[in-house]
């Protein structure tokens, strides 16, 4: 499995402003940048489609992280948040969007066995305001019962929507508008 994953996805490579640990390679593992006023300068200029702050240094996806990825003829993987959506459709990127939800408080613990029960209450009423309040952003909203279970419904809806969708009026076919399909 490790290698059909490997074969049709793959996570962008993200930017951050600490240095790297030994081992990393800038480009691989991460963009390092050389300091983190370099990477603040960049967050203010709107490079990043999504920005965290972790133990004092930024973590950031860049759309060019995106697109090269999509370049490859891969399917990108991303972790992100409503804005993060947003801005990826305003780029013309047509995210899939799926939303795994845990069903339960005690679900959400046992994802991440370091939240306490108050903590994990909080990310399960945060998850279902999201849901209700930005539905129409996801492709599919799922459930969360088993890991196994979420993967195998990840990768149907993946394949059942990856590729260009073109709709045409029903007097139309590809050919009449494929020249505006291609690239220059």
């Amino acid at each position: 499995m490790s290698l059909v994953i490997a074969l049709f996805y793959q996570v962008a490579v993200n930017h951050t402003s600490r240095p790297p640990q030994a081992g990393e390679r800038n480009g691989v593992d991460y963009y390092f940048y050389e300091s983190k006023a370099a990477m603040q300068a960049d967050i203010a200029s709107g490079k990043f489609l999504d920005v965290v702050v972790q133990s004092d240094h930024f973590y950031a996806t860049s759309l060019q992280s995106v697109v090269e990825v999509l370049q490859s003829g891969r399917i990108c993987i991303l972790d992100v948040n409503i804005m993060t959506i947003y801005r990826l459709q305003t780029a013309g990127l047509r995210p899939i969007a799926i939303l795994l939800k845990p069903e339960t408080v005690m679900q959400w613990r046992g994802l991440q066995r370091r939240l306490t029960v108050d903590q994990a209450r909080r990310m399960h009423e945060a998850c279902t305001r999201m849901e209700s309040e930005h539905w129409y952003l996801f492709t599919a909203i799922l459930n969360l019962e088993s890991l196994d279970g979420a993967i195998a419904s990840v990768n149907r809806i993946l394949q059942q929507h990856k590729g260009p969708r073109v709709w045409l009026p029903a007097d139309q076919t590809l050919s009449n508008v494929d020249k505006h399909l291609r690239p220059a």
